[in-house]
């Protein structure tokens, strides 16, 4: 499935983008592109959500997962969460999982598919003219 190597690659860069060097000397002349860990935290969540829901086949609901993440993505760029380096690929990765993703939902039996016939009303053992 398609959608499996994108949430590798959501996660991977979720948890590479939140690790920093933690201030370590030297660092003062350029701050490390790094994604807050609480925020790195949270897409990480979503995209574990994301994969365990793939593996169940859920299409739907990986869809409306899929869907989410964008949105919380989105946010998160928008509100400068995302360093700019990261942008793009976190971006691109997360629109690339939900438009991989199409709903397909279980087909639901159809009327007059014998089931009715057990169960209509005045037929059936003990039932009916004696």
């Amino acid at each position: 499935m398609r959608s499996h190597r994108q949430i590798g690659l959501l996660l991977a860069c979720c948890l590479v983008a939140g690790c920093g060097d933690g201030g370590a000397a030297g660092s003062a002349r350029r701050t490390p592109a790094t994604i807050a860990p609480a925020v790195g935290a949270a897409l990480a969540r979503q995209a574990d959500v994301i994969a365990a829901t793939a593996e169940l086949g859920d299409s739907c609901t990986l869809l409306i997962r899929a869907r989410d993440f964008q949105r919380d993505v989105d946010a998160a760029i928008a509100d400068g969460q995302i360093p700019r380096r990261l942008r793009a690929a976190l971006r691109s990765s997360a629109e690339s999982l939900s438009d991989g993703v199409s709903c397909r939902p279980d087909p639901q039996p159809k009327h007059g598919d014998g089931h009715h016939r057990r169960h209509g009303r005045g037929h059936g053992r003990g039932q009916g003219d004696d």
